[in-house]
């Protein structure tokens, strides 16, 4: 009744913790809608960063764009969009480094915007040089309408000098001209996003301590025959978007098959060299080898020598052959490193799976992270399963001290399993995700993924590696190894020299 009630308060906490930190996020903006003329389009900011370092990425509002739409001097018209409230994002799309914000431009479904004026912003000193900075670097935004992403640069440098950067123009852009495609469904297809150099604006000088920017944006929407979804079908030569490469199948068969052939080939002749080798080591002579040596033309005392020569020559790995099978010094440390070993491999052969058969998509933001993460801890039940079975097989068939009827035996694989890959993978980020917090970057994971991410582990992987632990345990006892060890272990190890190093 206790653990019951520690589990539920736990479930509560993190169910409680997740709706917090969600609490204020907007609603999805579903894809595929069909519009009414007139109806709101919504522009949706995400990130921004250098272009030439994708991984380091910042929130749209950490520069001093406009949150609030002016209302229009001539027709006094009000708008009422505002422009930094978060919406609710996948798990993947938060590991990504996704942060989906509202933004302040009104569109409207078939609705042209020759110019509107966004916002007046007076820059300070230091917005400016940051402007700049970014500019310098060759940062670049990424808006969203629905699914579709579109990307722009914050400016350009004229007379680039890469040695004197006091030589160098430096302009804003402060104009965004969007052009929407939709198709006859009215539903929105094509995005982009046009810098005007018109009205760039120069804020190369250093030593000015305010200057006014007037942000603006025009709108066109442009009837295509694009269907719904062939949409992503325009970002294949796109240099901003993750390019989806052509599978050559004939070639990965290929190979496949030749790496197939040759290893057959090369166990064959292994088989065939070591046949004698096994058979001698456990415990008796080969019918070749017996024919060679009792044939009736032979001295039967010479024979018996020869075959006490061949039976005691022993070089090269045929050294070692009697300490193989030796269990080590941990048992449970190594039955856990193959039992995780394994599951990372099945992981990764579940993933790819669903990757080639189209289930999972690799180029929609975040959704190859989410599946692995939700993979790796479903496939625990292979780390568990192969943990059980590598542990009692050292520590019950190389005749050990440990036993496989005793339960805390079995309790420290278990445990190594469950932590020998999380907890450094957990150390490694929590360091990682420390630095990005203090950085500002959109890498770091918020709480809610956090949260996300050590539900899935508590509450499916570790019960998915105990199950597998189980079963791997209740195999043993029916005897699904009782198979021996292809060699005998000696009863006093083989000693190994002391390396100078």
């Amino acid at each position: 009744l206790r653990n019951t009630t520690f589990l539920s308060t736990l479930l509560l906490f993190l169910s409680s913790s997740t709706t917090l930190c969600s609490a204020r996020k907007k609603a999805r903006i579903k894809s595929g809608t069909k519009y009414d003329a007139h109806s709101p389009v919504h522009v949706l900011v995400n990130k921004v960063g250098p272009f030439n370092n994708p991984s380091e990425t910042y929130k749209y509002y950490s520069y001093p764009f406009c949150k609030d739409h002016h209302a229009d001097d001539e027709t006094l018209e009000k708008f009422d969009r505002k422009g930094g409230e978060g919406h609710k994002l996948h798990l993947g799309e938060k590991m990504t480094g996704h942060r989906l914000e509202s933004s302040p431009y009104e569109v409207n479904f078939q609705t042209d915007i020759d110019f509107r004026r966004l916002c007046k912003k007076t820059l300070k000193q230091a917005e400016l040089a940051k402007f700049r900075d970014a500019i310098l670097q060759q940062y670049f935004f990424e808006f969203y309408v629905e699914d579709l992403p579109m990307w722009g640069y914050f400016g350009e440098v004229a007379d680039d000098n890469l040695f004197d950067h006091s030589q160098q123009q430096v302009y804003l852009f402060p104009h965004l001209h969007f052009k929407l495609g939709y198709n006859k469904k009215n539903q929105i297809v094509s995005t982009s996003v046009f810098t005007q150099s018109s009205f760039k604006i120069d804020i190369s000088d250093e030593s000015v301590d305010e200057l006014e920017v007037e942000f603006s944006y025009s709108v066109e929407f442009i009837k295509t025959e694009i269907q719904w979804r062939h949409r992503f079908s325009k970002y294949v030569d796109s240099k901003f978007y993750a390019h989806k490469s052509e599978v050559h199948w004939l070639s990965i068969f290929n190979s496949i098959l030749l790496v197939l052939l040759l290893m057959s080939f090369l166990i064959l002749i292994l088989m065939r060299v070591l046949k004698q080798d096994f058979v001698r080591y456990m415990g008796g002579m080969s019918e070749d080898l017996e024919a060679d040596l009792q044939g009736d033309d032979r001295d039967p005392l010479l024979a018996e020598e020869n075959a006490a020569a061949i039976m005691e020559e022993e070089t090269g790995w045929k050294l070692l052959h009697g300490d193989v099978f030796r269990c080590p010094s941990y048992p449970s440390l190594f039955a856990a490193i193959i039992g995780v070993g394994t599951q990372l491999i099945a992981c990764s052969v579940l993933v790819l799976g669903m990757a080639l058969c189209g289930i999972v998509s690799t180029t929609y933001r975040g959704q190859i992270l989410s599946a692995t993460v939700i993979s790796y801890n479903l496939t625990g039940f292979v780390a568990g399963y192969v943990t059980a079975q590598v542990y009692a097989l050292l520590t019950v068939t190389l005749q050990t001290k440990s036993t496989v009827s005793g339960s805390m035996s079995w309790m420290a694989p278990l445990v190594n399993a469950i932590l020998l890959y999380t907890v450094p993978v957990g150390a490694v980020f929590a360091y990682v995700n420390t630095v990005a917090i203090t950085g500002g970057s959109t890498a770091a994971m918020p709480i809610s993924a956090i949260f996300t991410v050590l539900a899935l582990s508590v509450f499916v992987g570790v019960p998915s590696t105990l199950l597998g632990n189980i079963i791997g345990r209740y195999n043993f006892r029916n005897g699904s190894l009782s198979k021996p060890m292809p060699t005998r272990t000696n009863k006093i190890p083989r000693q190994i020299p002391p390396i100078v190093w």
